[in-house]
C-alpha cells in the first residue's frame, strides 16, 4: 500500500544545498562533507540487542565474531557489507553510523544501496513531522576499520518508503540510497582484501520477497553481518534463530529473532541461512535476505527487522 505523498520539513540545521521534495522522501546533500572520525561511543547503550547471559555469572554476552575481508571464508562479504555515516549537525563532534547492505545499478545505471529508514531520517516530535536527520552522509564500501575501506561514496538522494512512521517496529522501516561518484578508497590491498580469481567463490547468496506465512513459524536459522557500533567500523557476524513474525497495524511485518546485534547492526541484511527452509521455498541460494534489521525488543528479549514481503517488494 502507498501512503499520499508528504512534504518533508529540513531542519534549521540542514545544509544549505539540500533539497526536499514532495511525495517521496528524497534528499540531497552537499558531498563536500564526508569525512568523520569521532563517533559516539556510549558503552552503556550498546547492551541492546545483546539479551543471552552467562548461566554462571549472568553477565550479557556478545557471541558475534569478527569478518575479515581478506579470508577466503569471507570473501563474498566484501561484496555486500556497506557502511553508513553521518551527523545530525554539521557542528557535531560524534556522527552516527549504520549498516547498508550491497551495491546495485538502477536500470539507468546509478549505484544504490538498501538499509533502515531511521538510518537517514528522524521524528521530530514536537512537530509531529519526518525530517531530514543527517548531514553529509556517506557510504563506505567494504569498510573494515576507520581507515580501511573499498571505496567511499556521496549519498545523493534517499528514498523512504512513504508508510514509514518514524518507528523501527511499523514494518515499513526501509529505504533506498542513491550513490554519487566515488570519492576515494583506502588500503584497499592484499593485506585487508582478497584480489584472487573470486569464480571459485559461491556468490548465490540474493533477496528474497517472501509470504509471511513462510517465515512465522520459529527457529529458521538467520545470519546477520553488520557494523556494531561500538566496534570501531569492523565488520562482525552472528547466526540464530529466528521467533517468528508480528503484523503492525500499518499492514507491514516485522521478522523477530535471536541474532545478537547492538546499535549500528540497523539496516543490515537478515539472511536466511537454513539449508531446510530455503530448499522448501524454492530458494536457489545459500543465503536469501529476507528482511532488514531494524531494532530490539528489550521487554520480550528478541530483535527483529522489516519483512520483505512480495508486496513491500513491489516498492
Amino acid at each position: 500500500p502507498l501512503a499520499a505523498p508528504r512534504t518533508l520539513t529540513p531542519p534549521s540545521h540542514a545544509a544549505s544545498s539540500s533539497q526536499i521534495l514532495v511525495g517521496w522522501t528524497i534528499r540531497r546533500i552537499d558531498p563536500g562533507s564526508t569525512s568523520f572520525r569521532q563517533r559516539h561511543n556510549n558503552v552503556g547503550a550498546f547492551a541492546e540487542g545483546l539479551h543471552a547471559k552467562d548461566e554462571t555469572s549472568k553477565k550479557v554476552l556478545d557471541r558475534r565474531t569478527r569478518v575479515k575481508l581478506h579470508e577466503e571464508r569471507y570473501a563474498a562479504s566484501s561484496f555486500i557489507q556497506i557502511q553508513i555515516e553521518g551527523k545530525v549537525h554539521e557542528d557535531d563532534e560524534g556522527s552516527f553510523v549504520g549498516t547498508a547492505s550491497g551495491i546495485y545499478r538502477t536500470r539507468d545505471g546509478r549505484k544504490y544501496t538498501i538499509t533502515c529508514a531511521h538510518n537517514v531520517v528522524m521524528v521530530d516530535e514536537e512537530n509531529d513531522e519526518l525530517i531530514t536527520s543527517l548531514v553529509g552522509l556517506t557510504a563506505y564500501d567494504g569498510r573494515q576499520g576507520i581507515d580501511v575501506y573499498k571505496a567511499k561514496y556521496p549519498v545523493t538522494e534517499v528514498y523512504v518508503h512513504p508508510l514509514y512512521n518514524g518507528s523501527p517496529k511499523c514494518g515499513f522501516d526501509i529505504a533506498v540510497c542513491v550513490l554519487g561518484q566515488q570519492i576515494a578508497s583506502s588500503k584497499y590491498d592484499q593485506d585487508h582484501f582478497t584480489f584472487e580469481d573470486v569464480e571459485h567463490f559461491k556468490f548465490d547468496d540474493g533477496w528474497k520477497a517472501v509470504d509471511p506465512a513462510e517465515v512465522e513459524e520459529q527457529g529458521i536459522m538467520v545470519e546477520i553481518v553488520g557494523y556494531p557500533g561500538e566496534k570501531d567500523s569492523d565488520v562482525y557476524q552472528h547466526q540464530a534463530s529466528t521467533a517468528g513474525i508480528l503484523k503492525t497495524k500499518l499492514g507491514g511485518y516485522i521478522l523477530k529473532h535471536h541474532v545478537d546485534t547492538t546499535p549500528g547492526n540497523s539496516g543490515s541484511s537478515i539472511m536466511v541461512v537454513d539449508a531446510a527452509w530455503l530448499q522448501r521455498v524454492g530458494a536457489r541460494m545459500s543465503k536469501a535476505t529476507v528482511a532488514v534489521h531494524t531494532g530490539s525488543d528489550q521487554v520480550n528479549r528478541v530483535n527483529y527487522g522489516t519483512l520483505i514481503t512480495k508486496e513491500l517488494s513491489t516498492w
